[in-house]
């Protein structure tokens, strides 16, 4: 497990290079996804998904658990995600940053906002 800093993150990330995708957003999902935490995961009870790693990916839509039902559109296993190596997570972000839907209901990362809406990432 590693907790990536806000700095070290935006060294490391080449999602500033995306045009769908720039690197605020992206250090702003990782610190309230996971509070930086590659070894992270949430379990949503509403649907039996999962969420792994630093960006919260979700098992449903974006990568494979065991047997679980998943769309698996990332084509990774939800595993890869727990790795201090974030470039697997990287890449599944600008996936998931270039899906019409993708990144339409991940909680907003406003400054001084306190609202938030169910995560789909």
């Amino acid at each position: 497990m590693s907790n990536f800093g806000p700095c070290v993150l935006s060294i490391i990330s080449p999602m500033s290079t995306e045009r769908s995708l720039s690197l605020t957003p992206g250090v702003c999902m990782a610190a309230h996804e996971s509070n930086y935490n590659t070894a992270a995961t949430h379990y949503n009870s509403y649907d039996g998904s999962t969420d792994f790693g630093i960006f919260q990916i979700n098992s449903r839509y974006w990568c494979q658990y065991g047997n679980e039902y998943s769309s698996n559109i990332c084509q990774i296993s939800c595993t890869a995600l727990l790795s201090n190596d974030i470039s697997v997570d990287v890449e599944c972000v600008k996936i998931i940053a270039r899906d019409s839907n993708g990144m339409s209901c991940a909680v907003p990362c406003t400054t001084g906002s306190q609202s938030e809406s169910v995560s789909c990432i």
